[in-house]
């Protein structure tokens, strides 16, 4: 697994995306990951679920840093992200939906308190909506 962050580190992160004919949403979950997070050395995986509508050709072009799990079958979200899950390399795990935009610091935030609070074991971000709410 090669650090893909340029941060210099190696990842103690790994982000999953599991995606299923979400090829712009995807991209766009990808793109805001990559812009916002600066301080959590991170490695991603996508997993496309046998998608049709050009999904993983568009995601192998627009960020080749991303390790890329062409299924030839659709596996599941929960079976999708269980299959990444078990061949990672890093200590923590970050499953991100494919229609997620991540705002700025928002790993980054994440993953330092998960860090500060250790004992809680699971984590999650919070949800917010275009319109703010």
């Amino acid at each position: 697994m090669t650090e893909e962050t340029g941060s210099g580190k190696q990842p103690t992160l790994t982000v999953i995306i599991v995606s299923y004919n979400t090829r712009d949403l995807t991209l766009a979950a990808l793109r805001t990951l990559y812009a916002t997070t600066k301080a959590t050395p991170f490695h991603t995986v996508v997993l496309d679920n046998a998608s049709t509508d050009g999904s993983a050709d568009a995601v192998a072009a627009a960020f080749p840093q991303v390790e890329l799990i062409r299924s030839q079958e659709n596996l599941g979200f929960a079976r999708a992200n269980n299959v990444v899950a078990a061949a990672a390399h890093t200590e923590w795990l970050l499953l991100l939906n494919p229609d997620t935009e991540c705002h700025e610091g928002a790993v980054d935030n994440l993953m330092a308190f998960a860090l500060a609070n250790p004992q809680g074991g699971i984590y999650g971000g919070r949800t917010v909506f275009p319109d703010g709410r």
